[in-house]
Protein backbone atom coordinates (compact mmCIF):
# COMPACT_ATOMS: atom_id res chain seq x y z
CA UNK A 1 0.00 0.00 0.00
CA UNK A 2 1.39 3.36 -1.07
CA UNK A 3 1.53 6.22 1.40
CA UNK A 4 -0.36 9.38 0.49
CA UNK A 5 1.06 12.89 0.77
CA UNK A 6 -1.22 13.52 3.75
CA UNK A 7 -0.02 10.28 5.32
CA UNK A 8 3.57 11.40 4.90
CA UNK A 9 2.85 14.77 6.49
CA UNK A 10 1.15 13.04 9.43
CA UNK A 11 4.12 10.68 9.83
CA UNK A 12 6.63 13.57 10.00
CA UNK A 13 4.49 15.96 12.07
CA UNK A 14 6.40 17.42 15.04
CA UNK A 15 4.16 15.65 17.56
CA UNK A 16 5.04 12.29 15.98
CA UNK A 17 8.75 13.00 15.54
CA UNK A 18 10.38 15.89 17.40
CA UNK A 19 8.11 16.08 20.43
CA UNK A 20 7.95 12.32 20.89
CA UNK A 21 11.70 11.78 20.64
CA UNK A 22 12.36 14.70 23.00
CA UNK A 23 9.92 13.28 25.57
CA UNK A 24 11.58 9.86 25.37
CA UNK A 25 15.09 11.32 25.72
CA UNK A 26 14.03 13.50 28.66
CA UNK A 27 12.48 10.50 30.41
CA UNK A 28 15.81 8.66 30.04
CA UNK A 29 17.64 11.69 31.50
CA UNK A 30 15.30 11.83 34.48
CA UNK A 31 15.72 8.15 35.23
CA UNK A 32 19.52 8.31 34.92
CA UNK A 33 19.87 11.56 36.87
CA UNK A 34 17.93 10.18 39.81
CA UNK A 35 20.06 7.02 39.97
CA UNK A 36 23.59 8.43 40.11
CA UNK A 37 25.50 11.11 42.02
CA UNK A 38 27.63 13.69 40.20
CA UNK A 39 30.63 11.98 38.55
CA UNK A 40 34.03 12.92 39.99
CA UNK A 41 36.18 12.09 36.96
CA UNK A 42 35.90 12.23 33.15
CA UNK A 43 35.94 8.43 32.76
CA UNK A 44 32.96 8.01 35.10
CA UNK A 45 31.13 10.80 33.28
CA UNK A 46 31.78 9.09 29.96
CA UNK A 47 30.49 5.77 31.31
CA UNK A 48 27.33 7.38 32.66
CA UNK A 49 26.69 9.29 29.44
CA UNK A 50 27.31 6.11 27.43
CA UNK A 51 24.74 4.35 29.65
CA UNK A 52 22.33 7.25 29.03
CA UNK A 53 22.97 6.96 25.29
CA UNK A 54 22.21 3.24 25.52
CA UNK A 55 18.97 3.89 27.38
CA UNK A 56 17.88 6.51 24.83
CA UNK A 57 18.55 4.08 21.99
CA UNK A 58 16.14 1.51 23.48
CA UNK A 59 12.37 1.48 23.01
CA UNK A 60 10.47 3.28 25.76
CA UNK A 61 10.14 1.18 28.87
CA UNK A 62 12.89 -1.25 27.87
CA UNK A 63 15.34 -1.51 30.77
CA UNK A 64 17.84 -3.83 29.13
CA UNK A 65 21.07 -3.53 31.14
CA UNK A 66 23.95 -1.63 29.63
CA UNK A 67 26.24 -4.24 28.04
CA UNK A 68 29.95 -3.55 28.36
CA UNK A 69 30.42 -4.55 24.72
CA UNK A 70 28.54 -1.43 23.65
CA UNK A 71 30.69 0.91 25.75
CA UNK A 72 33.06 1.99 22.98
CA UNK A 73 30.26 2.44 20.45
CA UNK A 74 28.12 4.53 22.77
CA UNK A 75 31.16 6.46 24.02
CA UNK A 76 32.02 7.46 20.43
CA UNK A 77 28.43 8.56 19.82
CA UNK A 78 28.44 10.57 23.06
CA UNK A 79 31.73 12.27 22.24
CA UNK A 80 30.60 13.04 18.66
CA UNK A 81 27.30 14.53 19.80
CA UNK A 82 28.92 16.62 22.52
CA UNK A 83 31.66 17.76 20.12
CA UNK A 84 28.99 18.83 17.63
CA UNK A 85 27.28 20.82 20.35
CA UNK A 86 30.49 22.42 21.61
CA UNK A 87 31.73 23.41 18.15
CA UNK A 88 34.10 20.58 17.33
CA UNK A 89 36.15 20.47 20.51
CA UNK A 90 36.60 17.19 22.36
CA UNK A 91 33.10 16.72 23.71
CA UNK A 92 33.71 14.75 26.87
CA UNK A 93 36.48 17.09 28.01
CA UNK A 94 34.28 20.16 27.73
CA UNK A 95 31.38 18.30 29.34
CA UNK A 96 33.54 17.32 32.30
CA UNK A 97 34.66 20.94 32.75
CA UNK A 98 30.99 21.95 32.93
CA UNK A 99 30.28 19.25 35.52
CA UNK A 100 33.29 20.28 37.58
CA UNK A 101 32.30 23.94 37.50
CA UNK A 102 28.57 23.54 38.15
CA UNK A 103 28.24 20.25 40.04
CA UNK A 104 24.79 18.64 39.89
CA UNK A 105 23.41 21.46 37.73
CA UNK A 106 26.22 20.98 35.23
CA UNK A 107 25.71 17.21 35.21
CA UNK A 108 22.04 17.70 34.37
CA UNK A 109 22.96 20.32 31.75
CA UNK A 110 25.34 17.90 30.01
CA UNK A 111 22.75 15.11 30.07
CA UNK A 112 20.15 17.50 28.61
CA UNK A 113 22.57 18.51 25.84
CA UNK A 114 23.13 14.85 24.97
CA UNK A 115 19.38 14.13 25.07
CA UNK A 116 18.59 17.08 22.80
CA UNK A 117 21.25 16.03 20.29
CA UNK A 118 19.92 12.46 20.40
CA UNK A 119 16.33 13.62 19.79
CA UNK A 120 17.46 15.89 16.95
CA UNK A 121 19.52 13.16 15.26
CA UNK A 122 16.76 10.59 15.66
CA UNK A 123 14.19 13.00 14.24
CA UNK A 124 16.41 13.87 11.30
CA UNK A 125 17.04 10.22 10.42
CA UNK A 126 13.41 9.19 10.87
CA UNK A 127 12.08 12.04 8.75
CA UNK A 128 14.66 11.47 6.01
CA UNK A 129 13.85 7.77 5.89
CA UNK A 130 10.09 8.38 5.67
CA UNK A 131 10.41 11.13 3.05
CA UNK A 132 12.83 9.10 0.95
CA UNK A 133 10.63 6.00 1.12
CA UNK A 134 7.59 8.06 0.04
CA UNK A 135 9.48 9.93 -2.69
CA UNK A 136 10.79 6.69 -4.24
CA UNK A 137 7.24 5.44 -4.74
CA UNK A 138 6.30 8.44 -6.87
CA UNK A 139 6.67 8.89 -10.59
CA UNK A 140 7.33 12.26 -12.20
CA UNK A 141 3.66 13.29 -12.19
CA UNK A 142 3.27 12.21 -8.56
CA UNK A 143 6.26 14.34 -7.55
CA UNK A 144 4.85 17.37 -9.36
CA UNK A 145 1.46 16.76 -7.73
CA UNK A 146 3.11 16.57 -4.28
CA UNK A 147 4.88 19.88 -4.99
CA UNK A 148 1.55 21.47 -5.97
CA UNK A 149 -0.05 20.22 -2.75
CA UNK A 150 2.84 21.53 -0.65
CA UNK A 151 2.70 24.93 -2.36
CA UNK A 152 -1.05 25.14 -1.82
CA UNK A 153 -0.87 24.27 1.89
CA UNK A 154 2.49 25.45 3.11
CA UNK A 155 3.74 28.22 0.85
CA UNK A 156 4.10 30.52 3.88
CA UNK A 157 6.73 28.10 5.27
CA UNK A 158 8.88 28.45 2.19
CA UNK A 159 11.57 30.99 1.47
CA UNK A 160 10.45 33.70 -1.00
CA UNK A 161 12.56 32.25 -3.84
CA UNK A 162 10.98 28.81 -3.30
CA UNK A 163 7.47 30.28 -3.24
CA UNK A 164 8.00 31.72 -6.70
CA UNK A 165 9.04 28.40 -8.16
CA UNK A 166 6.68 26.49 -10.34
CA UNK A 167 5.71 23.00 -9.07
CA UNK A 168 8.09 21.27 -11.49
CA UNK A 169 11.10 23.13 -10.14
CA UNK A 170 9.89 22.81 -6.55
CA UNK A 171 9.57 19.04 -7.02
CA UNK A 172 13.34 18.85 -7.53
CA UNK A 173 14.02 20.20 -4.01
CA UNK A 174 10.86 19.09 -2.19
CA UNK A 175 12.51 16.16 -0.36
CA UNK A 176 15.01 18.57 1.24
CA UNK A 177 12.16 20.92 2.15
CA UNK A 178 10.23 18.02 3.67
CA UNK A 179 13.29 17.03 5.76
CA UNK A 180 12.96 20.43 7.47
CA UNK A 181 9.15 20.45 7.58
CA UNK A 182 8.75 19.24 11.21
CA UNK A 183 11.16 21.93 12.45
CA UNK A 184 9.50 24.71 10.47
CA UNK A 185 6.03 23.59 11.47
CA UNK A 186 6.93 23.41 15.15
CA UNK A 187 8.54 26.85 15.03
CA UNK A 188 5.38 28.25 13.47
CA UNK A 189 3.11 26.45 15.94
CA UNK A 190 5.16 27.74 18.88
CA UNK A 191 5.24 31.31 17.56
CA UNK A 192 1.49 31.12 16.89
CA UNK A 193 0.86 30.01 20.51
CA UNK A 194 3.04 32.85 21.80
CA UNK A 195 1.04 35.42 19.83
CA UNK A 196 -2.24 34.34 21.42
Amino acid sequence: MTMTFDGLLRSIHPEVTLDRFEREANAAVLSMHAQHPVPRDARTLLLRLAALQHRMSLPVGDRTPFPAAFLERHARVVDRRLAAHFGGRRGIGVAFQIVQAKGATGYREVMDILANRHAHDRTRLTVQRRVDRYWQTLGTQGKIHAAKLYLARFSEYLAPDQRRRDPIRLATVLPRILYEHPYRLRDLLVSDRLRR
